[in-house]
């Protein structure tokens, strides 16, 4: 599980929850707001009934009370509405339960539209779309999450309203359910970002393959480490045997190197970041951390080409040691494609944790949380086909 108190992201291996708590601060002016009007309403109404008290003729104090009963109608209903969306802000929580199955919608306590369950053998790819919308003279964006289904139709999963945070919150959103649900990220020609997704394709399509590395049977077996394992190589961690199902290669303009693998046991996947120097290598087990929650300023920044020197994570400072250009190859495909990346990376005090921000194109940040690992708690590392 990761995430914070108002926004939450649990996997296990059948399930896929998505809570977010809609409480922010916005809701206490709306609060505010919501009594001074509402306040002003009761107010007028009780003016209007008082009116029986006055020396009028019959007929005079029915024509002002219903007057004033009817004028402010549209006030009424604009009170009730603000009243009910304020409460809800107040006590809601949004709740996304996605299994194999099923991806249903809800939001608790109270009532809300958009509550939907649907079934998810109809759901053939998830995107976000980016709406303007103009308040005041003042301009501004939001984005919301949709499908299409398998007729093709473009349906609304989420708003805005009920999901804040901006992009970053929504589009790790739906990577997470693509990624659960096993769905191939295509291009949309409607969504926000399809122009970044078009250029990285271009440049997979027109890169050049990457060096060809040893096969496993020219490989010194008895001197295997972690960084030189390969796809479908095996190993012992944990008490269990793991293969490798993924690896990734950096190669930096320091003429440096970098190894990611990620390794299952079928029931469970883990991912590894491996720096190598001369003989040493420090191996951290990753985890996806949102940049958007925990560090807003963090994106602007490095866009910028302004990083920060220290971070605050989870009341630790982490100082930054590397800043690093070059390429990823993607070793695990079979035309094993590459692209630019920028990286930085910052360690705590005592080097056994790390914070990683990955960046391509000056525009997609990934951000990752590294604990050391013991090296010589990966045993008995076989190249595939040797076990």
């Amino acid at each position: 599980m990761f995430g914070n108190k108002k926004f939450q992201v649990k996997r296990q291996e059948d399930r896929l929850r998505v809570t977010h708590r809609w409480f922010s601060t916005k809701y206490i002016l709306f609060g505010f707001f919501a009594i001074i009007w509402n306040g002003s309403l009761v107010i007028w109404y009780s003016m209007a009934f008082m009116t029986f008290s006055y020396s009028y003729g019959r007929w005079v104090v029915m024509i002002m009370m219903i007057a004033m009963i009817v004028f402010p109608i549209l006030h009424v209903l604009a009170g009730i509405s603000l009243g009910y969306y304020t409460l809800c802000g107040f006590v809601n929580t949004t709740y996304i339960d996605i299994t194999q199955q099923q991806l249903s919608i809800s939001y608790r306590p109270l009532p809300w539209p958009g509550a939907m369950s649907i079934d998810t053998s109809t759901i053939e790819q998830i995107f976000v779309k980016e709406k303007r919308k103009t308040s005041n003279n003042n301009t501004y964006y939001v984005y919301e999450l949709y499908y299409i289904d398998n007729n093709k139709h473009q349906l609304k999963l989420l708003d805005s309203d009920t999901l804040d945070g901006g992009i970053g919150r929504i589009r790790q959103l739906e990577r997470d359910i693509e990624d659960f649900l096993g769905i191939e990220d295509r291009i949309v020609a409607e969504e926000y970002g399809a122009e970044e997704k078009m250029l990285a394709k271009k440049i997979d399509a027109e890169k050049q393959k990457s060096q060809p590395r040893a096969s496993a049977n020219e490989r010194d077996v008895i001197k295997l480490t972690l960084y030189d394992l390969s796809q479908n190589d095996i190993l012992d961690w944990q008490l269990s045997t793991w293969k490798v199902v993924r690896e990734v290669q950096y190669d930096w303009e320091n003429i440096e190197s970098h190894r990611q693998v990620q390794i299952s046991d079928k029931k469970n996947s883990h991912e590894f970041y491996i720096i190598k120097k001369g003989h040493i290598q420090s191996v951290f087990q990753e985890s996806f951390v949102s940049l958007v929650r925990y560090f807003s300023d963090l994106e602007m920044q490095l866009q910028q080409e302004n990083p920060p020197s220290s971070l605050s994570y989870e009341n630790e400072t982490y100082w930054r040691d590397y800043a690093l250009r070059g390429n990823k190859f993607l070793l695990s495909e079979s035309n094993q494609p590459f692209f630019p990346v920028k990286v930085w990376i910052y360690f705590n005090q005592n080097k056994d944790k790390m914070l990683r921000v990955e960046n391509f194109d000056n525009f997609d940040f990934k951000l990752t949380h590294g604990i050391a690992q013991d090296v010589q708690g990966f045993t008995n590392l076989l190249p595939a086909g040797g076990g």
